[in-house]
Parts: C-alpha cells; sequence; structure tokens
C-alpha cells in the first residue's frame, strides 16, 4: 500500500487483489475461487505479460452481493 498524502499520511486500499485475497474476503479457498475463474463466474484481470491474475475489489463486492441473493 502507498501512503496518501491528502489524509496526512493513511494507507490507500488498492483497488486490486490477487486470488489468496480475493478468495479469503468471500471466504472461499483459493482452489474454489480458481474454479469460479475458470468457469467464468467472476471477473479477472489478467497480466499475460507476467501471467498474473487479479481481481477488482469492486467486481469482487458486487459479485458477492449479487451470490448472496440469488
Amino acid at each position: 500500500m502507498q501512503e496518501n498524502p491528502q489524509t496526512g499520511g493513511g494507507k490507500i486500499e488498492s483497488p486490486w487483489m490477487t486470488i489468496k485475497e480475493a478468495a479469503a474476503r468471500i471466504r472461499l479457498k483459493p482452489g474454489t475461487l480458481r474454479n469460479y475463474i475458470s468457469k467464468g463466474k467472476i471477473p479477472v484481470h489478467r497480466n499475460h505479460e507476467v501471467g498474473s491474475i487479479r481481481l477488482r475489489v469492486e467486481e469482487v463486492d458486487s459479485w458477492i452481493s449479487g451470490e448472496q441473493s440469488e
């Protein structure tokens, strides 16, 4: 995280999460989240240059709300 000079040095939360971080937020095992990702059930953003997958916090939260209302 970076410091935010506009808030007196408070921390800025990144809008991106790793699979491990998203799984903890959703309360799933990372492997289960990977299965959902492979089935296209949750949006992800891939960096093909380094082979990483990131999830946006707002998209994960939206997905959680949608899943809970079904």
